[in-house]
């Protein structure tokens, strides 16, 4: 999934126990990307690409996790996050604070998705799943000439997976994959990047 440059300031959805929630302004920053963990805490990566440093924040405070540059950030859990970087995937652990570069071949790698168990990603223009950054797997039933866009679950083992043609599912934990619906015509021009599996109905 290729990251783009569409927020120019980060809002942080803040929930009151009357369940209502409120958006407060958080910073004037460039946002490169940004995922969330809950709704008051995540990932943020400000300024461009190439120059984009990592930031925790929790409810209104911003912490510096990571000096260098990131080009794409993945929660996968509290503990576990994904980033990359240029030609470099990070696995970063300990409640996001220790980043590690995983040691799988890679070749202009690109996230995709995370699930409980690890991420998808692209490397050479295939599909891949790593759950540890050492040892990487290429699922099965999904053509290269139709590469997925972002990958999202339902439980740990059916996952839906979106490219510009078709949606595909898998229940088997993302080993194997089967094309449920083809010809959208809403992500026919462009690159489907985002998607929502409601876990919770």
């Amino acid at each position: 999934m290729r990251p783009r440059t569409i927020i120019v300031s980060l809002l942080i959805l803040a929930s009151s126990a009357s369940a209502r929630a409120t958006w407060q302004r958080f910073g004037n920053q460039i946002v490169w990307a940004a995922d969330f963990y809950d709704a008051n805490s995540g990932l943020v990566l400000f300024g461009e690409l190439g120059q984009s440093p990592v930031f925790r924040f929790q409810g209104t405070t911003l912490t510096g996790i990571f000096a260098g540059s990131a080009d794409e950030i993945l929660i996968q859990d509290s503990d576990r996050a994904w980033a990359s970087a240029g030609s470099t995937i990070y696995l970063v652990r300990d409640h996001w604070s220790v980043w590690d570069t995983i040691s799988v071949p890679l070749f202009h790698p690109s996230l995709i998705g995370v699930i409980p168990s690890g991420l998808f990603y692209y490397s050479d223009s295939e599909i891949y799943f790593t759950s540890d950054g050492v040892t990487a797997s290429k699922p099965t039933g999904i053509p290269v000439s139709d590469p997925p866009g972002v990958i999202d679950y339902l439980t740990p083992d059916i996952l839906i997976a979106v490219s510009a043609n078709s949606i595909y599912r898998s229940t088997t934990g993302g080993t194997s994959w089967v094309r449920v619906l083809t010809g959208l015509r809403d992500c026919s021009r462009i690159y489907c990047q985002s998607i929502y599996s409601d876990r919770m109905h």
